[in-house]
């Protein structure tokens, strides 16, 4: 299981830091870039321009803390470091990510579907970060990792959203506002279903 764990939290940081590698071109923006397509006009738009940045350079660092964190299980060893990492992870994913992503909402591709999908996300994962913190404030060690789990499936969702597009457009040549859609609905809702299930059964059993 442990080996697992590492496995999946190393080729989460393999796609993390293409993500990243991509982010660094949004320092000199690049509209040829295939998210950036057809967004030139955004140019002048300061909150466009400034979520982008602050997204792109904050999401990858937060997904490597929380991944960390929920996949290495540190604190079994370094109690403190997992509590170092945990408040820096969530003050990022607070203040910086969560913000920038409400931003880019506005501005994302598949019409008022996609943005509705995108803000819900950002607020979801705003309301995931409180809840992890107040669990642990409160001594509630299995929700507070109920609601880490959450938010890591949240934060890679970006990852989990390219994977979705690259097999729509190019296995099934499926494009357009649809396809987006489907893709990032799947890229975290039902996730965050199976996960909420999981917890409920393993409540039940507990009480019984």
């Amino acid at each position: 299981m442990q080996l697992a764990r590492i496995g999946l939290f190393l080729l989460i940081q393999v796609f993390n830091a293409g993500i990243f590698y991509v982010a660094l071109n949004y320092i000199t923006v690049d509209f040829t870039e295939s998210y950036l397509i057809g967004k030139a006009h955004l140019v002048n738009q300061p909150v466009f321009m400034y979520s982008l940045l602050i997204h792109g350079m904050s999401a990858p660092f937060a997904l490597l803390f929380v991944s960390s964190l929920v996949l290495l299980r540190i604190d079994k060893k370094h109690l403190s470091l997992h509590r170092m990492i945990g408040k820096i992870g969530l003050v990022l994913c607070f203040f910086l990510v969560v913000p920038s992503g409400i931003g880019l909402s506005f501005y994302a591709m598949g019409g008022p579907i996609g943005k509705f999908l995108f803000i819900s996300l950002s607020f979801y994962t705003g309301y995931a970060v409180i809840s992890g913190y107040q669990t642990i404030k409160a001594g509630n060690i299995q929700k507070h990792q109920h609601w880490m789990n959450e938010l890591l499936i949240l934060l890679s969702s970006a990852i989990i959203l390219r994977l979705l597009i690259t097999v729509f457009s190019l296995a099934l040549d499926w494009k357009g506002d649809t396809m987006y859609n489907t893709a990032a609905f799947l890229s975290w809702i039902p996730w965050i279903l199976f996960v909420k299930f999981l917890n409920f059964r393993s409540i039940k059993k507990i009480r019984h």
